[in-house]
């Protein structure tokens, strides 16, 4: 078996996951290869480490607080950089996540840094971000003039001449509309549904101000990030394909029976590029099941969408009524009960 589950948001990290899966797993018989992954948000940078040099600086959080941060540099000149390191959701308390006033400023840290050390091609991992601010916090980091009556990145983009500039997207989400930043995130980072409507129009704006398509899949990812990025000349490829790739994972299926993924909540999203969607289809073109389990399932139609991907099962690990923090604090004991549950009728 084939452990690669994402993380649980708020309440274990894949490694944790993973741990606990296994464990019930070898208990009942089973072989388990743990491969925790991640979809380009947090726990990308543990995923990929062991092939480059973690560069740390002084840098801030989404709130403009100061906080030590790094990204990664190899010795050909390749940078990779985990925005959710940065200016993440999971460093922010439930309380002070608010949408209208987190920053992406921070991110052109990383960014900054990476050109001065002579990076010739930068990697940009978005998703697990707290902010829907349309990038446009890291592009007037970066230098450009974000006024919205007097748009201009080219002070920007002059810096990345010569650099090769790739987006790896969690999702494929498009900037704007119901599967858009706003609607579809917005309130995950603790946008009131008030407050998704202004952040929608915002979205908007700043879409027709960078020339970007707002329906390009992944514009919409991390906040808007996603269509920042391009704007700037960044091609887009899925995070979670590239954190795969990256890990040999379709190695570590070669003669498995089985493979178990999952992720906090399964909703949309989770079949629109995350990390479920491409264990999936890496495991439908390896031949091997695979079975979701997730802290919530959003609804009918995303457990049909990735009955459709490939997906054995699909199962929930919170028991019915079981109160949301109560949830949270028993995520472990939850999955491991669902993971033998789910073992003993195979």
């Amino acid at each position: 078996m084939v452990v690669a589950p994402d993380k649980f948001r708020d309440s274990m990290t894949a490694d944790v996951a993973a741990e606990a899966v296994s464990a019930v797993a070898e208990n009942l018989g089973w072989k388990a290869i743990r491969h925790p992954l991640a979809d380009g948000g947090e726990g990308t940078k543990e995923c990929i480490a062991s092939h480059f040099t973690e560069i740390w600086l002084d840098s801030t959080d989404a709130l403009s607080r100061p906080q030590k941060a790094s990204y990664l540099l190899d010795s050909e000149g390749n940078a990779a950089i985990t925005a959710a390191d940065f200016i993440g959701l999971e460093q922010l308390a439930l309380a002070d996540r608010n949408p209208m006033i987190t920053t992406s400023a921070s991110l052109a840290d990383p960014l900054l840094d990476a050109l001065s050390r002579g990076a010739k091609s930068i990697t940009l991992f978005v998703g697990g971000v707290a902010t829907v601010d349309g990038g446009i916090g890291m592009l007037g980091a970066l230098g450009a003039n974000t006024d919205l009556n007097d748009f201009d990145l080219k002070p920007a983009i002059e810096k990345f001449a010569g650099v090769t500039l790739t987006v790896a997207t969690d999702v494929s989400s498009p900037l704007t509309g119901p599967d858009g930043a706003a609607y579809l995130f917005g309130p995950q980072k603790g946008a009131a549904p008030e407050q998704v409507t202004q952040l929608e129009a915002a979205l908007t704006v700043i879409g027709e101000k960078l020339g970007i398509d707002p329906n390009t899949p992944g514009a919409g990812a991390a906040g808007g990030l996603g269509a920042a990025f391009m704007a700037l000349g960044a091609s887009r490829k899925s995070g979670a394909e590239e954190v795969l790739r990256l890990t040999r994972f379709a190695e570590e299926l070669q003669g498995a029976s089985l493979c178990i993924t999952g992720e906090g909540k399964v909703d949309r999203g989770s079949a629109q590029g995350k990390t479920v969607s491409a264990v999936l289809e890496a495991c439908r073109a390896a031949g091997v099941p695979c079975v979701v389990l997730g802290g919530t399932i959003a609804g009918e139609d995303t457990d049909n969408q990735l009955r459709e991907l490939g997906a054995l099962d699909v199962r929930s690990i919170t028991p019915e009524g079981q109160p949301l923090p109560e949830a949270l604090a028993s995520g472990v004991k939850n999955l491991a009960a669902t993971t033998h549950e789910l073992l003993s009728q195979m």
